[in-house]
């Protein structure tokens, strides 16, 4: 299927983003794409992702620490676990020290007379050192001699009495150039104290190469990562890992990376990245995406599809041809063994605004037929028709994650009670409309909605009073799982879920919701018995092992390679 384009002008009100081509697509499968697409050709494309926000609010946001629970949540799960990496061997050649004597004068001249507060309740870092001078004067310590009296009084595994060579900037450009970034920082580690300048400089050395050459993958899975990625999101220059993280597939990690620069620059608009506006094209594409009129259809990831409501300018209203391309779209999804997850949004202001009653007049006021039993048919088959809208993502064997913003009424909270996961933004509401245009709401609200909230007083009260549910009662009554501050950090959130989610096997997933709705309709003994036939075939599946393997590893299973279904 297309996806829609929309001009690199449109772009510039967020952020400098000059393209090479005159269109550029919205989808972040377009944008991982385009950029391979222009590194194979070599075009220089001009692209700041993040720039400074001048005109950015005044007011003060407090920003976020290094040490706070969320930023270290983050940087833990960018960082990866790649065990070929943690457990390779490293060979270590032993070598058992010498010694020298030395006469006084030769001590004199060289290292002058020491003297050391031995005070064993005094931390090395606080002890106070004096150094006589041969002349007899005496001063205090310079801190290359501290650092060097201290290990030879306190000796720290791994660390030289003088710095290693390795550290000086010349010897650096070699080391580099062979891809040994970890073992400078292994080393920097054993030989400097963090505060110390040192330190700073050769850590500051090491990542600024590996940004220069995009070589963020050296630092990945090691204790280095994070402190890479929080000084690129310190200094506003995301950019590169950014695309690094999109070309490896690595789309909830780049997520988490926005995330983050959101947290740290909570008062600047520099997060208006190419990645933003992708998720943010999400809710806001070019158009419906052929053969469908009022379904956009797109790829965000290689498993994960997003479908979108197109009728921005009726207000997503439901319309004829909605309903009839809904199952169009959806049996498509039921069988493509690529697709693992569906992501389903509204374009513009709102979600929906229910039904299309200037469009589906016809069919419902103007039914056929010769008399009322023939009317009565034809009007059970049409109810039928356009139950089955909904009933089909049901069907569907892909977990469903509907995100909701603005209005979702009458039709729109059928369609929301047949998905699995609903997210909500701060602004939505929802409402059972149906009562207030003369009939029973008869496509799955009343059904559904029941087994969803668990609450009887509280589905009929909104059934028969059609008044609106705002997004604090939806969240707490159980209508929605997660409530987000806005539409874009929503479908941010949206796509981190679906990413996890079909990072799992397919096989466990889809078996999962076959038999969640399978238990919701039918009794515990039955289900049970069905979950019983069920796996007696699908455990006899590689998925089970390749888990259990990745588990017993303490392995991701986004490391892990699960068959198409």
């Amino acid at each position: 299927m297309g996806l829609p384009n929309i001009s690199a002008p449109s772009w510039l009100h967020a952020a400098q983003f000059t393209l090479a081509q005159p269109g550029y697509p919205f989808s972040l499968i377009s944008l991982r794409e385009s950029l391979r697409h222009d590194i194979i050709r070599g075009t220089t494309t001009t692209r700041t992702f993040c720039v400074s926000a001048s005109r950015s609010s005044s007011t003060d946001v407090p920003k976020a620490q290094f040490t706070d629970t969320e930023v270290q949540d983050i940087l833990t799960k960018i960082t990866g676990l790649d065990l070929k990496k943690v457990f390779r061997p490293i060979r270590q050649q032993l070598t058992p020290p010498k010694y020298k004597l030395m006469t006084d004068t030769e001590l004199e001249e060289r290292y002058g007379v020491i003297y050391l507060s031995v005070s064993l309740t005094v931390i090395p870092k606080e002890r106070f050192i004096v150094v006589r001078e041969p002349s007899g004067t005496l001063r205090k310590a310079t801190w290359n001699e501290r650092d060097r009296i201290i290990q030879i009084y306190f000796p720290k595994e791994g660390r030289k009495i003088t710095p290693p060579p390795i550290f000086k900037e010349e010897n650096l450009r070699v080391v580099f150039e062979q891809d040994r970034h970890e073992d400078v920082l292994n080393q920097c580690v054993a030989q400097f104290e963090p505060d110390s300048a040192e330190f700073k400089n050769v850590l500051m050395l090491t990542y600024e190469d590996i940004e220069k050459h995009g070589k963020y993958d050296l630092l990945r899975s090691t204790r280095f990562f994070g402190g890479l990625a929080w000084h690129l999101v310190n200094g506003q220059r995301i950019d590169g890992l950014l695309v690094d993280m999109l070309q490896r597939d690595l789309l909830p990690d780049a997520v988490r990376l926005v995330r983050l620069f959101n947290l740290v620059h909570p008062q600047k608009q520099a997060l208006l990245i190419p990645f933003i506006n992708a998720v943010r094209g999400m809710s806001s594409s070019g158009g419906p995406t052929p053969p469908f009129t009022t379904l956009s259809v797109s790829r965000p990831a290689e498993t994960v599809t997003h479908v979108e409501i197109c009728r921005p300018e009726k207000r997503n209203a439901m319309n004829k041809a909605f309903w009839l391309e809904m199952v169009d779209c959806f049996s498509q999804i039921a069988e493509d063994s690529e697709c693992r997850v569906v992501v389903f949004s509204g374009a513009g202001k709102l979600f929906t605004s229910g039904i299309d009653l200037m469009g589906m007049a016809s069919d419902i006021l103007q039914p056929e037929g010769d008399d009322t039993a023939r009317i009565s048919w034809n009007v059970r088959r049409i109810i039928a028709k356009y139950q089955e809208t909904f009933s089909v993502i049901e069907k569907c064997p892909k977990p469903v994650i509907v995100a909701v913003h603005g209005a979702c009424i009458g039709g729109g909270v059928d369609l929301i009670t047949a998905c699995d996961i609903r997210l909500c933004t701060q602004d939505a509401w929802f409402q059972v409309k149906e009562v207030d245009i003369g009939l029973a709401a008869d496509v799955g609200t009343l059904q559904r909605l029941p087994r969803v909230i668990g609450s009887r007083s509280l589905v009929n009260e909104l059934a028969f009073t059609a008044r609106k549910m705002y997004a604090d009662e939806a969240k707490s009554c159980g209508l929605v799982s997660r409530v987000f501050p806005d539409k874009e950090t929503m479908m941010a959130g949206a796509l981190e879920m679906a990413g996890e989610i079909a990072s799992k096997s397919p096989v466990a997933v889809q078996g999962t919701k076959v038999n969640l709705i399978y238990s919701r309709d039918h009794s515990v003994p039955e289900a049970l018995n069905y979950i019983n036939t069920w796996n007696m075939s699908m455990l006899q599946t590689q998925d089970l092992m390749k888990s259990a393997q990745a588990a017993m590893e303490k392995k991701s299973l986004k490391n892990i390679t699960f068959s198409k279904l």
